[in-house]
């Protein structure tokens, strides 16, 4: 998860708790070179010298073993370099000594989803908003973590939840109308985006929501989008999320060529990211190119660092992708996949509606059964019970999960 890698953040935070924190919770006063050591830290975790902010905060350390800014700025530091494991303990380690830490408890949420573990990161981010409502970035990740598990709705439920603390943030406002996009609801996204262009100006992300809320409420519309989003992508040109929209709205349209035309462009400057490489999946499954379509997914996968998340997300693309190219059998087998990676997904629920939709009703039926079992209170099980009662048919076309 990228945007958790960043530091920014959690930075500020960290400064903050060293400024805030009241004088008897400190064991002593940090002596003259063990502030010095604090400040070298963060400057080296800003300009992303991750081992000079380490060493920088461990000295802090060895003077005051238990000044939760340097365990933060440490955790931090370990976790940019890759060292999760560490990071979490480091933060727990923090948040055990300052309870009512909001700084400490972004640190435990951050690094509880950089490990995969989506619902205890949830549950520290509700843990973040009880101690703080206003601490806008505990709102993010869990829209983020929502996003990545398909809980659009509640992903939507958050920002606004967030905007509601009377803060105008023209990224939340901008996540929430891609959100809303995503969840099928486009008329609100354009209210959304369009009233944050009017209160912040032209942001480039902005002009991204506004533009793809456009494609959504109005197919017919995506020329305006495109000419919105070219205007965009001028102004910041290496802004990966405006090529990969121009890229989907062309889509979109049905224009494949100008698709890979953008595609080649956006290479040509450099870019490259796994939504880039999932964008050139899209297009080639467009042009047809099952087998580059496929062959790019499975790379895509091979950079994943053993993020199950990330695995379970390219496998739910390709199930996406192989359905749409009518390879009903492989897109079974790639919602399979997925939800052996990442159980959490919703990657049986495609499944199903997919056999369903290719009248493969035993197999779904199956499915059904398996997410019944999972969660006996959902709505698999009314699915489940309808196609038990259906008469019997022939075996399932497709692979079982």
């Amino acid at each position: 998860m990228s945007a958790i890698r960043k530091p920014w953040p959690l930075v500020a935070l960290i400064l903050a708790a060293g400024l805030a924190m009241p004088a008897v919770a400190r064991p002593q006063a940090p002596p003259e070179q063990v502030e010095s050591a604090m400040a070298e830290g963060i400057q080296a975790l800003r300009a992303g010298d991750f081992g000079r902010a380490a060493a920088s905060f461990r000295k802090v350390l060895a003077a005051i073993p238990t000044f939760e800014p340097a365990l933060l700025g440490l955790s931090e530091a370990l976790a940019l370099e890759g060292d999760s494991v560490a990071a979490l303990a480091l933060a727990r380690q923090a948040l055990e000594l300052q309870p009512e830490s909001a700084a400490a408890a972004l640190g435990v949420a951050r690094q509880l989803a950089q490990l995969g573990a989506s619902a205890q990161a949830l549950e520290a981010l509700e843990r973040l908003r009880a101690l703080d409502p206003t601490e806008i970035q505990g709102y993010r990740l869990s829209a983020l973590l929502l996003r990545d598990l398909r809980r659009g709705d509640e992903a939507i439920e958050v920002l606004q939840l967030a905007l509601e603390q009377g803060r105008r943030d023209s990224r939340l406002e901008e996540e929430l109308a891609i959100l809303l996009i995503a969840a099928d609801r486009p008329r609100e996204a354009s209210e959304c985006a369009a009233a944050a262009l009017a209160h912040h100006g032209e942001t480039a992300g902005l002009q991204l929501a506004y533009g793809l809320a456009i494609v959504a409420a109005d197919p017919t519309a995506h020329d305006q989008a495109i000419a919105l989003l070219d205007r965009a992508v001028e102004s910041d040109p290496d802004n990966i999320s405006l090529w990969i929209a121009i890229i989907r709205a062309h889509l979109t349209a049905g224009n494949t060529d100008a698709a890979r035309s953008t595609l080649t462009l956006a290479r040509s400057r450099g870019l490259e990211s796994r939504p880039l490489t999932e964008a050139q999946a899209r297009v080639e499954a467009g042009l047809g190119q099952t087998d580059q379509m496929r062959s790019t997914l499975t790379r895509l996968r091979g950079q994943s660092q053993g993020e199950l998340r990330l695995v379970a997300a390219s496998f739910i693309v390709e199930g996406e992708l192989e359905a749409s190219l009518g390879n009903v059998d492989e897109a079974l087998a790639a919602y399979a996949a997925a939800d052996v990676a990442n159980p959490d997904t919703p990657a049986l629920q495609h499944a199903a509606a997919l056999a369903l939709k290719s009248e493969r009703p035993t197999h779904a039926r199956r499915l059904y059964r398996t997410l019944c079992r999972r969660n006996p209170d959902g709505p698999a099980c009314s699915q489940e019970a309808r196609l038990s009662k259906e008469p019997s048919s022939a075996p399932p076309k497709g692979p079982m999960p």
